[in-house]
């Protein structure tokens, strides 16, 4: 895992977290953030599969953090997956990032991305952790 795993497209940052294709059936779970706004844990299901399951071809559902919120999420999320300031930062330097607050969303995003939760689970823990978090989906 490294900073070359993230995507970065103008000011928006994304980690593809899980894709799967099997035949018609895919899924595809990122996470993406930006660097003045929410974050977003979101996942993507097409395919013949989704269609028995919700009479669509696709299923799209997502947990977003508002932007106001960033800085808990990471304050908890620290304290979840580190047990030290030095394993943090032992982590952060085998991430190639050399300045935390500079790159904060891109250590958000592999922080999320470390924890393992897709959209569902990391909307259970998010609010178990007192973080502020807004569930959606379609249909």
């Amino acid at each position: 895992m490294s900073k070359d795993n993230v995507t970065i497209e103008e000011d928006k940052f994304r980690i593809i977290l899980h894709h799967d294709k099997k035949g018609e059936d895919s899924r595809t779970i990122d996470v993406c953030t930006s660097k003045n706004g929410s974050l977003t844990v979101g996942g993507y299901d097409i395919g013949p599969i989704v269609k028995q399951g919700f009479g669509k071809l696709d299923y799209e559902y997502d947990a977003t953090v508002a932007a106001e919120d960033k800085y808990a999420l990471y304050i908890a999320l620290r304290k979840e997956l580190f047990d030290s300031h030095d394993e943090f930062r032992t982590w952060v330097v085998n991430n190639s990032v050399v300045d935390v607050e500079a790159d904060f969303n891109v250590v958000l995003l592999l922080m999320v991305k470390k924890l393992g939760l897709y959209p569902h689970d990391f909307e259970s823990w998010a609010k178990e952790h007192g973080i502020n978090v807004h569930f959606w989906s379609y249909p």
